[in-house]
């Protein structure tokens, strides 16, 4: 390759803050791998308290290193399907899927994913399109499906990489293919599995703090993003206060039918969240909420 060939092919480069940039190989391979630091540990956690409670990790060597194989094979495929997408499935924005730790309860609460929105709008300076939300939330969907076949736990966005790319604003799908490149690799390597699996107990307790806290902040972050009202404190103070009761009350709901026991009881993620948008229904804006929620609309508008 002549000098005028390196040059052409160099000029071709553009920003690793553009979405849809192309960047050498050298610059993307580390910038990816700092999404999958972010993340890697958080990805295997719930997998890896499963499998303790369950006897595996003592009883099934092999059988739970090659569970954590699946868990990053599944992670790196379903972060290429939502880079890239598939038709209607995956958004195509700077989001690395993982294993969720919301699914350690009955069922997920939610289907909204407000990780997939926080990424864009801080990594991007602009709020998500209904496509970009449609197809990152059917990929949430059809990748939980994925991740079953390989005997995995249902995935989601992780709110770390959202963190990261937020302070970073490296967006570039290359980079972020590049971690999930990488993922796929460690899924199909099971001396690495193996390697972690042997990880001390103090280092996965200190992982799961960090996870369960980086999940409480986000929401934390998403309350106080237009103002805490008076409407909205109600809200969040009586969804919480009977999430909390019934997480912890494990016979409250013993009388009830076998069906609600499945879905409500075990976990308070399920209940409060019903309720929260049972309130969020009933109760009447004031003032103050309506002025809110026309700023969030003019910023969206703005964007």
């Amino acid at each position: 390759m002549n000098k005028n060939e390196v040059k052409q092919k160099t000029a071709e480069y553009t920003s690793p803050y553009d979405f849809h940039g192309r960047i050498p190989l050298r610059q993307a391979i580390p910038l990816g791998m700092q999404h999958v630091l972010a993340m890697f540990v958080g990805n295997l956690t719930p997998l890896m308290i499963i499998c303790g409670i369950c006897g595996i990790t003592s009883e099934e060597p092999a059988l739970y290193v090659t569970l954590l194989q699946n868990a990053m094979l599944a992670a790196g495929l379903i972060t290429l399907i939502q880079l890239w997408s598939i038709g209607p499935v995956g958004g195509q924005v700077p989001i690395i899927m993982g294993t969720s730790s919301g699914f350690l309860g009955v069922m997920k609460g939610v289907a909204a994913n407000p990780a997939m929105g926080g990424g864009i709008e801080g990594g991007m300076g602009r709020e998500a399109t209904a496509k970009e939300l449609s197809g990152g939330v059917v990929c949430d969907g059809v990748g939980s499906v994925i991740s079953s076949l390989f005997s995995s736990l249902p995935t989601t966005s992780f709110s770390q990489n959202v963190g990261l790319v937020t302070m970073t604003k490296v967006v570039n799908r290359m980079a972020l293919t590049c971690g999930a490149v990488f993922l796929v690799l460690a899924g199909l390597s099971p001396k690495l599995a193996a390697v972690i699996s042997i990880m001390p107990q103090s280092v996965l307790g200190g992982a799961a703090v960090m996870m369960f806290a980086s999940i409480a902040v986000s929401g934390i972050k998403l309350l106080t993003k237009y103002g805490v009202t008076n409407r909205v404190v109600t809200i969040v103070s009586i969804a919480m206060g009977l999430g909390y009761g019934l997480g912890a009350a494990a016979g409250a709901l013993a009388g009830l039918p076998q069906p609600v026991q499945l879905i409500f009881g075990g976990s308070g993620i399920v209940p409060a969240a019903v309720l929260a948008i049972i309130l969020n229904i009933a109760i009447p804006k004031d003032q103050e909420d309506l002025d809110n929620e026309a700023r969030a609309n003019g910023e969206k508008q703005e964007a």
